[in-house]
């Protein structure tokens, strides 16, 4: 049986990565945006997402990359923007 890369495995335990804080930092080590990554039923939806300045493609791609190194196809996004909910589901 194929172990997924989310699922992490020592000795008989298999650890199932199911939450990631996310926060991208600035260079003096302040952060302008946060987001949580929920994994549920072996799908990824980042949740809480609020940044200062823009969530831009260049974002995208770091979340992404994340992603695609745990094997995932798609995210979930949910956040708010100018005071309204969105709801995204992205695929990289």
């Amino acid at each position: 049986m194929k172990t997924p890369k989310h699922v992490i495995v020592f000795g008989d335990w298999h650890f199932e990565i199911v939450g990631i804080r996310a926060r991208r930092m600035c260079d003096d080590g302040t952060f302008d945006g946060s987001g949580h990554v929920s994994v549920i039923d072996g799908n990824p939806h980042v949740e809480g997402l609020l940044c200062i300045n823009e969530f831009t493609r260049q974002d995208w791609r770091a979340f992404a990359s994340l992603f695609i190194s745990l094997g995932f196809e798609h995210a979930d996004f949910r956040r708010f923007k100018n005071d309204n909910f969105l709801y995204k589901r992205k695929s990289h």
